[in-house]
């Protein structure tokens, strides 16, 4: 597979430098959603997609305090793994169910920020779509 489709946000490294889709695209689009219900918001973002491609090429993600002080250390190691930049040395489907952070399923500390940085990131996202929308650059078919 070769063409581009998805989520700027979501699309791994590999599909924009080298347009190759295997397996391993979709365990980093799953990164991401691992790291945005963890702590409410996206590993890559950027006002325009261009700069989010940017972060995703480039593998520039963070995990910042105080979000990531009360997430586990294993399912930080998940995260990381899951968002290797290089394919091929990337956390396999496989691997991910034998993680210990899967395995051991231990509940964490309350993630209380989550539901207001999922908040904020849908306003952020309603915001962009109206202001696309004044200035014409969105239509609907």
């Amino acid at each position: 597979m070769g063409l581009q489709v998805g989520s700027p946000a979501y699309v791994a490294p590999e599909v924009l430098l080298d347009r190759i889709y295997t397996p391993a695209c979709d365990v980093w689009a799953m990164g991401v959603i691992l790291y945005i219900l963890l702590v409410g918001f996206p590993p890559f973002y950027g006002d325009t997609d261009d700069e989010v491609f940017l972060m995703i090429t480039s593998g520039s993600h963070k995990y910042p305090s105080p979000y990531w002080d009360v997430i586990s250390d294993d399912a930080k190691d998940l995260v990381r793994r899951m968002l290797t930049l290089d394919h091929k040395k990337r956390i396999s489907t496989v691997e991910i169910l034998r993680h210990p952070w899967i395995v051991n399923n231990q509940p964490s500390a309350a993630l209380t920020h989550v539901p207001a940085g999922l908040k904020r990131m849908r306003l952020r996202r309603k915001f962009r779509v109206c202001m696309l929308w004044e200035l014409g650059a969105l239509r609907v078919p």
